[in-house]
């Protein structure tokens, strides 16, 4: 029954879900690999769908597992079975469906990529020496991104309304409409009163008008358009080719973690609703740490 139910089961998602080859394909081999380790898990007998329990298939996931299979390909294997089971829900083959009591298993994340201190620092130190519109605008959106630790739409928003110069302060809205406050230290601080001079000799700069203008002096430049700056720039770095701009809010917040900053305290920095947001940088920092170790203590 198994095979036969497998077989209708695989030509269901050609003919009338309209799957492509590769998906169908994908389904196929996940079954296929199920079916097999239910028949060596009965003993070699041939397996009987309806008696599978979540505990089988919590088995069947495990040993893939063990074997090296990424969590994102055992998420993909359980909704091939849970969708296998479904089918064979309406077929009238079995009465209920194991997989559906089963998390799908999260796709870890990669660590945030962080730039040296040292790359950035030269990098924004060479920017604040050139001359010229082009420059200084950039200076000035490198040292918020990294100086601040903003977000792309958080700096594309930004007006002048929101820079406090004179109070070294930054009024930020992020997600969820939630306004922070941020520290304004003097190279961001510096940069920005720089680039306004500058813009305010090209065109009149007016407190409601946007940080960060396009062409069009009234609207904002885009992301795409900062997004191409950052890579610009820090593509001349070894380290820096393919960065984002996110890159520099990782690196911001990393930083002030190896420097001993208060895990709480860069939350509320970073604008993040959650402390679990935040510990993702802990184990960036536990890395530098361990690489301090390794290179510093006797018997490492």
């Amino acid at each position: 029954m198994a095979a036969a139910l497998r077989d209708a089961f695989v030509d269901h998602l050609r003919r009338e879900r309209d799957y492509s080859a590769h998906t169908v394909a994908a389904y196929a081999r996940d079954v296929d690999q199920f079916l097999a380790f239910l028949q060596r898990y009965e003993g070699g007998g041939r397996p009987d769908l309806g008696a599978v329990d979540p505990l089988a298939l919590r088995g069947f996931l495990g040993e893939l597992g063990r074997a090296g299979t990424g969590r994102k390909s055992l998420g993909r294997k359980l909704s091939a079975i849970r969708s296998f089971y479904r089918f064979a829900i309406r077929t009238g083959a079995v009465a209920t469906n194991p997989a559906r009591s089963l998390a799908t298993p999260r796709a870890s994340k990669p660590l945030p990529r962080v730039l040296s201190e040292e790359a950035l620092g030269a990098v924004l130190d060479g920017l604040a020496d050139s001359g010229g519109s082009p420059a200084l605008r950039d200076a000035a959106i490198l040292e918020l991104l990294y100086g601040a630790g903003l977000r792309l739409a958080e700096l594309c928003a930004l007006r002048w309304q929101d820079v406090d110069l004179a109070g070294r302060t930054l009024a930020v809205v992020g997600k969820g409409n939630r306004e922070r406050r941020m520290p304004l230290r003097a190279p961001p601080r510096q940069a920005l009163q720089r680039h306004r001079a500058e813009a305010a000799a090209a065109s009149p700069v007016h407190e409601d008008g946007f940080v960060f203008r396009g062409r069009d002096p009234g609207r904002a430049l885009s992301g795409r358009q900062v997004q191409r700056i950052v890579g610009r720039v820090l593509g001349r770095l070894a380290e820096g080719a393919g960065v984002s701009p996110h890159a520099l809010r990782h690196s911001f917040a990393t930083h002030l973690l190896n420097a001993g900053a208060d895990l709480l305290a860069v939350k509320e920095l970073l604008g993040h609703a959650s402390l679990s947001t935040t510990q993702v940088y802990t184990h960036v920092s536990r890395a530098h740490l361990k690489r301090v170790y390794d290179k510093a203590h006797p018997r490492a």
